[in-house]
């Protein structure tokens, strides 16, 4: 039985480069997992590739002890990638460090788990206008990835424009709607996944 408090978001065709494969996703803490439906969609429908956002026990992933083999039942395509929002990337790069995985990807997040050694291919999205990321975080973690980490600042968004969840509490102000904020999303994740698939 499918757990009803995760949001599984799967292709509605079998064709695309990154069909028959998944990416397992976290949610910032107390975040909602379906505010970020509207993060994927389209990404889910230009390349095949199967999201499955989970709801972390406590609401707090970075806290979460369950690992990546626990979470497969909830998807029909085998996971190749991990990510996550904000504290939820800190435990996507945990599980990135104990599985052979193609991908992770990163929003306005960063990882406090070595994975600079491996071939794993990274995408790490932040916004301008980001008040929450502590940025002398992010660039004492930078050599936590691999050199080929593809690190992209998208102009406009704030530490909430990856979710649909409202404002956030000492983050900046966004430049952008929600909208313009999931085209720019988008175009970054298509761009990158395209890029990684398999041949």
């Amino acid at each position: 039985m499918r757990d009803p408090t995760t949001s599984p978001l799967a292709p509605l065709t079998s064709e695309g480069p990154l069909a028959g494969e998944a990416l397992l996703f976290f949610p910032g803490a107390r975040v909602n997992p379906h505010a970020y439906a509207t993060t994927f969609a389209d990404t889910v429908a230009a390349t095949g590739l199967s999201v499955t956002i989970v709801r972390p026990w406590w609401n707090l992933a970075i806290t979460d002890p369950r690992d990546l083999t626990d979470f497969q039942y909830l998807s029909d395509a085998e996971f190749t990638g991990v990510g996550g929002h904000s504290m939820g990337g800190v435990k996507a790069c945990e599980i990135a460090a104990e599985h052979e995985l193609q991908r992770l990807v990163l929003m306005a997040s960063y990882c406090a788990t070595d994975l600079s050694g491996g071939s794993l291919d990274v995408l790490s999205l932040s916004g301008s206008n980001d008040l929450l990321v502590d940025p002398v975080a992010v660039d004492d973690a930078r050599q936590l990835l691999p050199d080929t980490t593809r690190e992209v600042n998208l102009e406009g968004l704030n530490h909430a424009s990856f979710g649909d969840y409202g404002p956030q509490t000492g983050d900046g102000e966004a430049g952008v709607s929600r909208a313009e904020a999931i085209v720019a999303i988008t175009e970054e994740l298509v761009s990158s996944l395209h890029e990684t698939s398999r041949d």
